[in-house]
């Protein structure tokens, strides 16, 4: 095995987890790459000989369709000849190699180019096409797997496909790849958005979804979206509660793991360098236009044994005087290099977004044409992941990190609109400290397949500090609470490969402070099974998935406490909330030239939490409770399509949800009855994309969808809670109807030499001025981004 193979093995698979070795024609192999098989392929195009051995021989190759040579005939006659002899006669010629990996994973990945090398062919502009071809890290976490086994919907969105958009925030990253995970984006010009919603409900005080960066564990899952969309190499997204299994407690709606650039391995070293500058009108309700200015920069390092990439990133929309106005920046350094059978990836991140919001509300019945309120938030990761293998059927993985974060707890409110942490803090300062061990081991079954045994554990520490302003007389901070939270997990996993069919299975026993003395271990189970098979040129995969996930209340939640104008009340019976469910699909792939993607999820979340309005107490204080509310049934169908012809695509995802209160628990008190639908949770999203490529321009069209949603009348609670308005009998009094949102959106560019490109970027392309999440604030008008790109 050398090491310049494994080292591509593992830039090729985007996951730093999994070291292949190389495969020589001649050499003795095990499993798949040593069965014989009987093929005849007359001047069949490369990509479609690659679908076809894996769908109709079931032989699990993965590989990038960017990286194999469009339009190469492959003619050959094989007669009960193994797999490795079959694949090394369709790659020559191709500068393609083939690399097995732990796990039973066999990727066909791009051979070192020699110095005389020609310049490989043109990548083919990618259009949301996502084969069954990825190696996707949340499989196994020690040996990662194709994404053609998993049991469950993955989404993964690459940067490399959107390369032609030219992201400046990973918001809009999210809602052009990833439209099952639903945001609310107040866009450029307002807070850093956040994720509404995974799959329906499952918590009324956390907004985000868990989530790891490079295998580290964040403090804020919220704040995700302000890292830089351009060190991003990979975003993998498990919807439900299935992933609770590996990554334990706040899981119970899905895992996020982003995989940042750390450069090329297994290249000539080479220096790398891109830098980029745009500047174009934000429009804002009722607001004059304002200036958006972005700025970035980045290099890269590559060589046969290490690896580097860097990247740089400086925003603003308006002045430092209007308002609103954002201001941002980010840096990022990742890097890996291979220290014999070891191989460490580090990664250093860290950021700061400010912003001053405009808010309506009081603006009805005041003088004054606005309100604002500024924030800051930091943001900082550290961490890194050692990978040893010294036998092809073991790998071990040690990942350990560090991340913090401060300021702002996502856009302000008053309280009356709804508590979600204790005490109404505004701001926190949290930290994580986190390390994670994980081996996976691979049995060869023979031709009755393979199995993978993941075993594992994990130990991290939350800090955090909680606070907020005092809006009485000379504003300040005022500190109102800590917490620390201790979780140990352990876990286990197993995959069996035999034939069509790959089951899955595993569990994981969790425990947290956060659970009380006496709660002892959570359980969080999960199995599944996907079925693979050729029909004529198309393949076929039904898959289904069983999960269950449980997430502690915060600490604060239970406790009596008081501020100057909130008193808590102690809930000593506060329950843990759970959700479990199921999911069932069907894909069909035509190839590389289209897929067809169903999925019917069914899920319960019992015992969520919500803070509970219980009237005025003693003088001006309001009292409040974190109460259980019972338990809400999510359901809904996923929808998702691509089409690729040439140098045109499209691709579309229409996401169903319908979240509605099951039951109520006999102690909640709160204003949700049998039957409502969840607030604040959209009944649909969705996305439609188109693209064209030519040889020097890239276009794409499309728009994203939030459909309508149940909310609150915001604005009515700020003048009541200001004295401008008479309270009503209940909060259910407070409910409104908003209407559906749909945003298009429209990006161009063009290669003006090889060095120098331009492009442009208009979201929210009609200025539609609906109101997205709440009518507490103006919605987000039309961005336009005009730049120019630099590539020595």
């Amino acid at each position: 095995m050398t090491l310049r193979a494994r080292l591509l093995a593992i830039t090729l698979a985007g996951c730093a987890l999994m070291p292949g070795r190389t495969l020589h024609a001649q050499t003795a192999v095990p499993g798949d790459l040593g069965r014989r098989i009987t093929v005849h392929f007359d001047r069949i195009d490369l990509a479609t000989a690659l679908s076809r051995l894996r769908t109709v021989f079931r032989i699990p190759l993965a590989f990038s369709s960017e990286a194999v040579p469009s339009g190469h005939p492959v003619s050959i006659d094989c007669d009960e000849e193994p797999v490795a002899d079959v694949l090394s006669k369709m790659l020559t010629g191709t500068g393609l190699r083939v690399i097995p990996l732990a796990g039973g994973a066999i990727v066909i990945a791009p051979a070192p180019a020699a110095p005389s090398a020609a310049r490989s062919p043109e990548p083919l502009l990618a259009s949301g096409i996502r084969e069954l071809d990825q190696i996707v890290v949340m499989g196994t976490p020690a040996a990662g797997g194709p994404e053609r086994d998993q049991p469950t919907a993955v989404s993964v969105a690459r940067t490399a496909d959107f390369k032609d958009a030219h992201f400046t925030r990973t918001a809009d990253l999210f809602r052009a790849a990833l439209p099952g995970v639903v945001l609310w984006d107040q866009g450029p010009g307002g807070p850093p958005a956040e994720i509404a919603a995974v799959r329906g409900a499952s918590s009324f005080t956390a907004r985000g979804i868990k989530t790891y960066v490079d295998g580290i564990e964040v403090a804020s899952p919220t704040l995700i979206t302000l890292i830089d969309p351009r060190s991003i190499e990979r975003i993998e997204v498990i919807r439900g509660p299935q992933g609770a299994a590996l990554y334990g407690s706040d899981a119970i709606n899905g895992v996020i793991q982003v995989v940042t650039r750390k450069g090329s391995l297994g290249e000539s070293p080479r220096m790398q360098g891109s830098a980029a500058l745009a500047a174009g009108p934000f429009n804002r309700q009722s607001l004059s236009t304002m200036l958006r200015q972005d700025y970035a920069g980045g290099l890269a390092w590559g060589g046969s044994r290490a690896s580097f990439a860097a990247t740089g990133a400086w925003g603003r929309v308006g002045s430092p005087t209007s308002i609103p106005r954002t201001q941002n920046w980010s840096a990022h350094a990742g890097g890996q290099i291979a220290l014999g059978s070891l191989l460490v990836s580090g990664v250093a991140q860290g950021g700061q977004f400010d912003y001053t919001e405009d808010k309506l509300g009081l603006v009805q019945l005041s003088e004054t044409p606005m309100v604002s309120s500024a924030a800051q938030v930091d943001v900082a990761t550290i961490g890194a992941t050692a990978v040893h293998q010294t036998r092809q059927w073991w790998i071990q993985t040690m990942v350990a990190g560090y991340d913090r974060s401060s300021g702002a707890l996502g856009s302000r409110r008053d309280y009356l609109a709804g508590i979600r942490h204790p005490l109404g803090a505004t701001d926190e300062t949290a930290s994580r400290a986190s390390l994670r061990y994980s081996s996976a081991f691979t049995t060869d079954l023979g031709r009755q397949g393979s199995l993978v045994t993941t075993v594992g554990v994990e130990h991290a520490l939350l800090e955090r500090s909680r606070g907020a302003w005092d809006s009485g007389g000379a504003a300040s901070y005022v500190s109102l609470y800590d917490d620390e939270m201790r979780n140990t997990g352990s876990f286990i996993q197993a995959k069996l490969r035999t034939g069509a069919f790959v089951l899955n299975a595993g569990t994981r026993a969790e425990w947290s402070s956060a659970f009380g003395a006496n709660y002892g271990a959570a359980w969080a189970p999960s199995a599944g099974m996907s079925w693979s098979q050729a029909v004529g040129n198309l393949a076929v995969r039904l898959r289904g998935g069983w999960g269950r996930g449980i997430r502690p209340p915060e600490p604060g939640m239970s406790r009596g406490m008081e501020s100057s104008i909130i008193r808590q009340q102690a809930n000593a019976e506060l329950a843990p909330e759970v959700q479990a469910g199921y999911e069932l699909g069907a894909d069909l792939y035509a190839g590389t030239s289209g897929y067809l993607r169903a999925t019917y999820f069914d899920q319960r979340a019992t015992d969520l939490i919500q803070a509970v309005f219980l009237g005025g107490g003693r003088g001006s204080l309001q009292n409040f409770q974190f109460q259980n509310v019972g338990a809400i049934k999510n359901r809904g169908v996923e929808l998702e399509a691509g089409f690729r012809r040439g140098r045109f695509g499209a691709d579309a995802q229409y996401y169903l949800t319908n979240s509605t209160v099951q039951s109520v628990s006999p102690s909640y008190s709160g204003s949700l009855r049998i039957g409502d639908q969840l607030p604040e949770i959209p009944r649909s999203s969705g996305s439609l994309r188109f693209t064209l490529a030519t040889r020097r321009a890239q276009f794409a069209v499309g728009a994203s969808l939030l459909g309508r949603w149940t909310g609150y009348d915001w604005s009515e609670l700020a003048q009541v809670a200001a004295g401008q308005a008479e309270p009503r009998p209940s909060y259910r009094d407070y409910l409104i109807r908003y209407p559906g949102v749909v945003k298009p959106y429209l990006s161009a560019s063009f290669d003006l030499t090889r060095q120098f490109s331009t492009y442009l970027n208009i979201d929210n392309l009609t200025n539609q001025e609906r109101y997205e999440r709440h009518n507490g604030n103006p919605p987000a008008g039309r961005s336009v981004m005009f730049g120019i790109e630099v590539k020595p």
